[in-house]
């Protein structure tokens, strides 16, 4: 946690944190968790600006990788498109994971957790993992 808060920078919006595109693109089932939570009005709304930002940040990976695919894949009559040739699927492959391995620069308000109210907290299903996962994006502080 140490590491991650060199990487947090004071804004006037917020803070800018710097967070490797797989932490946003593979926990999106992590970050909807925070949608069901019953909050305050002030919280939810904080929550729902983060959220606008990761959802962002996960369309314009998906943008890339389904551009990527139709460019060197195979539209089958159903209109899918695959990667038939195995050298270049595998290429592909090494290609996406080095590209989730890149850092964005993200300009959000984390949460203070200790804000969320008691009774909200014994209602949230979130496993130790999550909260670390939220963390090191930069939801939670």
């Amino acid at each position: 946690m140490a590491k991650q808060n060199k990487q947090l920078k004071q804004t006037e919006t917020g803070v800018k944190a710097k967070v490797k595109l797989h932490y946003i693109y593979l926990n999106t089932p992590t970050i909807n968790k925070l949608l069901s939570l019953d909050l305050p009005l002030s919280l939810s709304f904080k929550i729902s600006k983060i959220i606008d930002v990761l959802n962002d940040e996960v369309e314009k990976i998906e943008k890339v990788k389904v551009e990527k695919i139709k460019s060197i894949g195979v539209t089958k009559e159903d209109g899918s498109v695959v990667i038939e040739e195995e050298e270049k699927r595998n290429k592909f492959i090494e290609e996406f994971n080095s590209f989730l391995n890149e850092e964005v620069v993200l300009d959000i308000e984390p949460i203070d957790i200790s804000l969320i109210p008691e009774e909200t907290v014994n209602k949230i299903v979130l496993s130790s993992k999550d909260i670390n996962i939220l963390v090191k994006i930069g939801v939670f502080k």
